[in-house]
């Protein structure tokens, strides 16, 4: 596991590093637009990534985080991870409109994934956190 998003090549690499880092402590990651491509439009000619039906929202983020206990699906919620390798990566105004909202973290390195997911963890009033996974997100963030 990388602990700098900085020592990554790309944000393939990053996300398959946030990715690991979750497992490691039993999140689910969903791994949105992985098959992305840009298309040639019928209308105007241009080269553009399908949105709608033929690829994903503008704004969503690159992954849907798991949070539950086993078998307690109503009190198991998702967390929209966006991916940056840096700080002052472009930050596109639909993703941004997401994360001025509350809807999505951006986030740059493993280390901000697992902080952005405590916080969520602590911040919900519905949702008792297991211990262990808060504990085991706090012995994992001390590693990174």
């Amino acid at each position: 596991m990388e602990s700098e998003g900085s020592n990554l090549r790309s944000e393939a690499d990053l996300q398959r590093s946030i990715v690991q880092t979750l497992a490691a402590v039993g999140c689910e990651s969903l791994e949105i637009g992985q098959a992305r491509r840009a298309v040639t439009c019928p209308h105007c000619k241009g080269k553009h990534t399908p949105t709608g039906y033929m690829g994903n929202t503008p704004g969503t983020p690159d992954l849907f985080v798991g949070l539950a206990a086993p078998g307690a699906f109503p009190d198991a919620c998702w967390v929209g991870l966006e991916l940056k390798r840096s700080a002052s990566a472009r930050v596109r105004p639909e993703q941004a409109e997401l994360y001025e909202r509350g809807r999505v973290a951006i986030v740059t390195t493993p280390r901000e994934a697992l902080e952005d997911l405590q916080a969520v963890l602590r911040s919900l009033s519905a949702y008792t956190a297991p211990a262990a996974l808060l504990e085991a997100l706090e012995r994992l963030k001390r590693q990174l």
